[in-house]
């Protein structure tokens, strides 16, 4: 029984062996599967393909922009001196303005105590 000869086992077993292996074995995709997988990887493909200007594009613009904001830093400080001494004298100025507006009010009012005293 256990040593059975291939001349003992009936030829329609091969025949539906034979079948049975010519049908799609489990886990196997079917072909549609395999396209729609390819067309999947070409479109990755070209998609990363043009990112990589994109990205140098990018990586240049941020180049930029440090050295701006390098600049900037370099010359705000200069910039808010330069106008902040400006900005010290017209505070002085307006102070100025301020006292002497003091004095014309004093000199008006003596103005006035005279007028009224007659002298």
């Amino acid at each position: 029984m256990g040593t059975e000869r291939s001349s003992d086992i009936p030829a329609s077993h091969f025949r539906r062996q034979i079948v049975y292996n010519s049908q799609t074995p489990s886990g196997a995709s079917n072909p549609v599967y395999g396209w729609i997988g390819s067309a999947l990887c070409g479109a990755l493909a070209i998609f990363l393909l043009a990112l990589v200007p994109v990205l140098q594009a990018a990586r240049e613009a941020l180049l930029e922009l440090a050295a701006l904001i390098a600049t900037v830093r370099e010359e705000v400080p200069d910039t808010a001196a330069a106008i902040r001494l400006p900005a010290l004298e017209v505070t002085d100025t307006l102070e100025d303005l301020g006292t002497l507006g003091e004095f014309v009010m004093v000199a008006r009012i003596s103005s006035n105590v005279v007028a009224e005293l007659g002298c």
